[in-house]
């Protein structure tokens, strides 16, 4: 029983033993080396930079007003759409007081300096009515302006009676005369007092005739004068009275359809945000202050991208180029687009220096693009259709020129030099030194 035992320890040990040195032997052995083989493709490459920016309306227009008021009623939500002088919103003006003092003080004057221009007017033209008589003058010595006249027509009626007072004088002269009752003395001056009575009654004809002229033309100016000062008091009149009207309540009458109370769209487009409440107060811009905007709207049918381009890209676009554009609110669309403005001068933005582009984006009838999506935008710098291909991280390189190892036979691999052409980051173009059956090795 006992050497049973010892010779089942013994076995036992032996066992053990033997185990240890397979186990051992098995552990000092290298795993055999295992390669992954890659092959050459036919693709496309695409040589590609991204672009981040946002998509926006080229045209977006801030509505304003241009007074100061109240908002009393608003006509439009966001998402509406709009013509131009569509009605956004109508206020309610709140007048400053002094501003609304001296316009009722000015059309307190307009109103009596009309009055009294529509006076001067009626007695103006009274008087040139009556100044005429079947398109003569009539002389009227009530009125200032006859003055002179009367006084030509005193002295051309004087001139009058002077020369037949001295044709009768010269007539009686030469009857005597013949008869010899009176001496050649005196029919001499009878002679020259006839002449100078002649000459005077001539002279006082042209001289009423010249006045009579003047004071015509004088009565003329006179009621075209308050013609003119009548229609200029009317004018300033309606004009103080719709300033008033205007600082008073925001409409003047002859512009009501047009009133400074109706905020209308300056153009087509979509409503983006209506930025006011009823009840707010809304100013009006001016060069001191922007003023308050009370919506805004966008033609949402001319949309563009744009983004900025590190300075080490941007020499490589130009105006013209296609990108895709993705946006990250649309997933599994991309839009194209065109660039058509790089800005010529960079700015810099955290330690770069990025130069603005804008894209003219192509949009889709069947996806809404809203205005602010941030997008990425691929611009193509260089493109290969259908050339042969491997992964860049198969190559290996010897002092820098490419090679990678092409399977073997005998021995297994062999080193093979390429020429390669346009790479996209993950795949390159092969030009020469392997074809498309050739089995590649991929470095670990």
């Amino acid at each position: 029983m006992k050497r049973i035992i010892k010779f089942g320890i013994i076995a036992l040990v032996a066992v053990v033993f033997i185990g240890t040195l397979v186990f051992l032997y098995q552990k000092s052995r290298k795993p055999p080396v295992v390669f992954e083989i890659g092959e050459p493709f036919i693709t496309d490459i695409i040589k590609k930079t991204v672009v981040t920016g946002t998509v926006i309306p080229r045209k977006e227009v801030e509505i304003k007003p241009q007074i100061i008021g109240i908002i009393d009623e608003v006509y439009v939500n966001a998402g509406d759409l709009v013509e131009k002088d569509d009605l956004i919103a109508k206020i309610r003006v709140t007048p400053n007081m002094v501003t609304l003092n001296n316009a009722e003080t000015r059309f307190n004057q307009a109103k009596i300096a009309l009055e009294d221009a529509r006076v001067t007017f009626e007695r103006e033209k009274k008087f040139y009515q009556s100044s005429f008589n079947d398109g003569d003058l009539v002389v009227q010595s009530s009125n200032p302006v006859m003055i002179k006249l009367n006084s030509a027509l005193f002295s051309l009626e004087n001139a009058k009676l002077d020369l037949e007072d001295a044709e009768s004088e010269f007539a009686n002269q030469n009857s005597l005369l013949s008869k010899g009752f009176t001496s050649s003395d005196e029919y001499q001056n009878a002679k020259l007092s006839l002449k100078k009575a002649q000459s005077d009654y001539k002279e006082a004809i042209e001289n009423h005739q010249l006045v009579k002229e003047e004071t015509l033309e004088t009565v003329e100016q006179e009621f075209q004068k308050a013609k003119l000062g009548l229609n200029k008091a009317q004018e300033e009149y309606v004009a103080a009275k719709n300033n008033l009207n205007l600082i008073k309540d925001g409409v003047s009458e002859d512009k009501a359809e047009r009133a400074n109370t109706l905020i209308r769209s300056t153009t087509d487009g979509m409503v983006l945000d209506v930025a006011v409440k009823e009840g707010n107060l809304v100013i009006e811009s001016s060069t001191s202050n922007v003023g308050t905007t009370v919506a805004t709207v966008a033609d949402m049918d001319d949309m563009i991208f744009e983004g900025s381009i590190d300075e080490s890209e941007v020499g490589k676009i130009k105006e013209g180029m296609e990108l895709i554009l993705s946006i990250g609110a649309i997933e599994k669309e991309t839009f194209k687009a065109t660039i058509e403005y790089i800005s010529p001068k960079g700015k810099k933005v955290s330690g770069a220096v990025q130069f603005d582009i804008r894209a003219k984006l192509i949009l889709k009838d069947s996806v809404f693009v809203r205005a602010g999506y941030s997008a990425n935008a691929d611009i193509v710098l260089d493109k290969r259709s259908r050339v042969l291909a491997i992964e860049e991280r198969w190559l290996q390189f010897d002092k820098d020129k490419p090679f990678v190892e092409v399977e073997q036979k005998s021995p297994a691999f062999k080193k093979s030099p390429l020429e390669v052409g346009l790479s996209d980051g993950l795949k390159i173009e092969v030009l020469s030194g392997v074809t498309q059956d050739d089995r590649i090795k991929v470095p670990n």
